[in-house]
């Protein structure tokens, strides 16, 4: 899911989301020891405020992994809150500063990629 910045603008309150990804091959591929990832969700929302862009949403999912023991496949439940921050684009050395810190990450092609988000989270 694609959350586009121009939508966000236009909503006050935030751009609120329910989203249930499916990114098993993808966190497979990128973490070895991950046999499967399934009943992702997500749900927050995304606002605009001051030039940036404040993304909150509540993860949930079920990872299995091989038990360290008998390396049986082994399901384990998370759930957690993800804040990010995203600046569209460094106007001056302050916002540049900000960005290669990772206080807050770039948009590109003006959208925020919630799949992208949750990938980076969940490895």
């Amino acid at each position: 899911m694609k959350l586009n910045i121009q939508e966000i603008r236009k909503q006050p309150e935030g751009l609120r989301f329910e989203q249930t990804l499916d990114l098993s091959a993808d966190l497979r591929e990128r973490n070895q020891e991950i046999l499967d990832v399934k009943d992702i969700l997500a749900v927050g929302k995304v606002q605009y405020e001051d030039f940036m862009f404040f993304l909150d949403y509540q993860l949930s999912y079920t990872i299995v992994l091989a038990s360290s023991r008998s390396m049986e496949p082994v399901e384990l439940k998370e759930s957690y809150p993800v804040t990010e921050v995203f600046m569209e684009g460094a106007t001056n050395q302050l916002d540049q500063e900000v960005i290669d810190d990772d206080l807050v990450l770039p948009i590109e092609n003006g959208e925020i990629d919630l799949a992208e988000s949750v990938q980076i989270i969940s490895c």
